[in-house]
């Protein structure tokens, strides 16, 4: 089992990243996602009913000319709640009597590593993916998940899921002497698969949970990677413009209220362009 801790300078950077909501898990899940997730499941049955029941009234109302304003108000509301983030508070580190618990139902100790992770840094909801769970939901997922697997095969020894972005697991190989991060896609999987099937189902994604971390840590999240897209549209179409108004004499510039020196700074100034004036 690996018994490496994690190094206090990569807590403290996780510590730093997850005080931002932002950047604290990759796929922030929606509202009405959030409100999808708390029902069980005839309740859950009971608002897809609903929910068909009134998409009809909406067509019908629609094909025969008479919009329905409360139908129209309700499907933009839950427009709104599918694209609006949901925010959710970073849980506090997990207790040692939590994690006591969790190795009790396990039946083994929990690798050091994650428990260092659970109990000095918060208990879940930070990460990759839609982040960590927590340590009594990794229990859960960890005893869950193997009755879902075909029953041809057996679920890993130790393996526990960390990341549950369905239908993948992110999990960390406590049996492995250096702790690796393994991915399972159960995607095509059938319920008497094969022993290459099943085998090719798991994939080595990291060689510890330290270097996953680091790795997360060294990327950009995805409102970033956004940013950094929007950025660089921005500055591409102030080249193009500037492009544009080079090739006219300055008289012709002055047609669109551009000064004869330093017009180049009226289009697009402040994006960092200032030196290619």
């Amino acid at each position: 089992m690996p018994d490496r801790p994690l190094p206090d300078a990569l807590l403290d950077r996780l510590r730093l990243r997850i005080a931002d909501p932002v950047r604290r898990i990759d796929q922030r899940p929606s509202r009405f996602q959030a409100g999808m997730m708390s029902l069980d499941l005839g309740q859950l049955f009971g608002q897809l009913r609903q929910a068909q029941a009134d998409l009809g009234r909406i067509v019908a109302a629609n094909e025969a000319g008479v919009p329905d304003p409360a139908m129209t108000a309700q499907a933009e509301e839950v427009g709104a709640a599918m694209s609006t983030p949901v925010e959710t508070p970073l849980p506090s580190p997990a207790s040692a009597e939590t994690l006591d618990r969790a190795e009790a139902r396990l039946g083994f100790a929990l690798p050091p590593a994650l428990r260092q992770l659970h109990g000095e840094v918060a208990d879940g909801g930070f990460g990759p993916g839609t982040g960590l769970l927590s340590i009594d939901r990794i229990v859960d997922r960890y005893l869950a998940v193997q009755g879902e697997v075909p029953r041809t095969q057996r679920w890993p020894d130790r393996l526990l899921p960390l990341v549950d972005d369905q239908p993948t697991l992110d999990c960390l190989d406590g049996s492995s002497p250096g702790g690796e991060m393994i991915t399972w896609d159960p995607d095509g999987l059938s319920e008497r698969a094969g022993d290459n099937a099943w085998r090719r189902s798991f994939g080595t994604t990291a060689p510890s949970l330290e270097s996953w971390l680091e790795r997360w840590l060294s990327s950009r999240s995805p409102d970033e990677a956004l940013q950094d897209i929007m950025q660089k549209a921005r500055v591409d179409s102030v080249r193009q413009s500037r492009a544009y108004f080079a090739a006219m004499t300055p008289e012709q510039r002055a047609e669109y209220g551009l000064p004869e020196v330093g017009w180049e700074r009226q289009i697009g100034g402040g994006l960092g362009l200032d030196e290619e004036a």
